[in-house]
């Protein structure tokens, strides 16, 4: 004879399976910002090989990347927070910028001029809101109805 289904477990189980894919689609969602910019010396040359690290103020939590050919850096899959940058490279002195400030699914724009000299010296650089160029991950589109797009009066 089979028994009965219990329905209670059934529904417990979903409930659980469909709080644990939730809980896990919000933790990835928000690492979707990144920092990119261009390092270049103060004749406007690029610079390749520069070592660029970003601190999360609230983690302390650091990530890096090196600059390539062009002196493009790109930092992908940042968390919204406050961030400070260190750039260094051998012959260079220390780039320091701080308070670069990473929104949701934003691409923060931080272009840097280091400066021939020892190491040892350091450049800090305040950032401020209104200094950081911010370029939106987000596209807009205009949409016209169909009805008026083509509407025999509309030239």
């Amino acid at each position: 004879m089979r028994r009965p289904i219990n329905l209670a477990n059934y529904r417990f189980a979903l409930l659980s399976l469909l709080i644990m894919l939730f809980s896990s689609l919000g933790a990835s969602a928000q690492a979707n910002s990144n920092v990119t910019g261009i390092i270049t010396d103060q004749t406007g040359a690029v610079v390749s090989g520069a070592t660029i690290t970003l601190t999360d103020l609230a983690t302390g939590v650091e990530k890096s990347t090196i600059s390539g050919g062009t002196g493009l850096y790109e930092l992908p899959g940042l968390n919204p927070s406050d961030y400070d940058m260190k750039v260094t490279l051998k012959g260079f002195e220390t780039f320091e910028r701080k308070g670069i400030v990473v929104n949701v699914s934003a691409t923060v724009r931080a272009d840097v001029t280091l400066t021939v000299g020892a190491e040892s010296q350091t450049v800090t650089v305040q950032a401020n809101a209104l200094a950081v160029q911010s370029d939106s991950n987000v596209r807009l589109h205009n949409w016209l109805p169909m009805a008026e797009m083509w509407s025999p009066w509309r030239r």
